[in-house]
């Protein structure tokens, strides 16, 4: 193959790995930046991954579904950095490399004022999130991919069902068994559409440390009544490595039916 921008099939993008940058370590997915690319490159069905690992093939494709999707949602309704998706198939998905650092990298970089200014830059973008319509109103709690399942953790381990639910309570009904923690949102609130996993690796700053320059990972994403408890889950707040970080969704109302 030659060395050209935009090879069209997963195994032409598979023959460039060599001459990229790996990301981050292969967990379902090889993650690579190859020229102004970043290439996400599903794990074959016997390629073990850092941990020697096995992964659910249907479950990976389905993330991958799901962020493509996502993305379309997020560039019709709001004002959200995100890549540029420029090709994606079976099996790979290839975005426009965004300049910057992560917000895990820089935060102890960060003057307070820095980091107030992107708390509240992110709040803002949380609050968008909060009024994109459902564009499928027969399920309350759902996921943009095909099966519209919840992918927030793996389906293979869980082996039962993830969705998608047609109610709040539905959904309320299985959080127990789902997340092995009670639920704490109320019985009537609205299921939004979020991110689902708000750790500082996925916040993309500029250079310059100021602003956040696009958020990136949105496999997970899906509408959901407890935004907060995805983010948090049942880690106390004083375990976590950025305690500050667990106070984004404070002043943030959660609408409700």
């Amino acid at each position: 193959m030659t060395d050209r921008p935009d090879p069209p099939t997963a195994s032409d993008w598979r023959r460039c790995m060599p001459k990229g940058h790996k990301l981050q370590p292969s967990h379902r997915r090889h993650v690579f930046r190859y020229r102004d690319y970043v290439v996400k490159l599903a794990l074959e069905a016997d390629e073990p991954d850092y941990m020697g690992q096995l992964h659910d093939v249907q479950r990976t494709a389905l993330a991958d579904e799901n962020e493509v999707q996502s993305h379309r949602l997020l560039k019709r309704h709001t004002t959200i950095p995100i890549p540029e998706i420029i090709d994606a198939g079976p099996g790979f998905t290839v975005m426009k490399y965004i300049e910057g650092v992560d917000l895990e990298t820089a935060w102890s970089r960060l003057h307070l004022n820095q980091l107030n200014h992107i708390k509240l830059e992110l709040q803002g973008y949380i609050r968008q999130l909060c009024q994109i319509p459902n564009p499928f109103p027969e399920y309350a709690v759902c996921s943009l991919c095909s099966t519209h399942e919840l992918l927030r953790y793996e389906r293979s381990a869980l082996n039962t069902f993830t969705g998608p639910f047609k109610t709040t309570e539905d959904y309320r009904n299985n959080v127990k068994r789902l997340f092995d923690r009670e639920p704490r949102f109320p019985p009537h609130a609205k299921p939004v559409f979020d991110h689902m996993d708000w750790y500082q690796c996925n916040i993309i700053l500029t250079p310059n440390l100021d602003s956040i320059a696009g958020i990136i990972d949105w496999e997970y994403a899906g509408f959901i009544p407890d935004p907060k408890d995805m983010h948090i889950a049942d880690i106390p707040i004083e375990e976590w490595n950025f305690p500050e970080w667990a106070y984004i969704f404070d002043g943030i109302d959660q609408p409700t039916w």
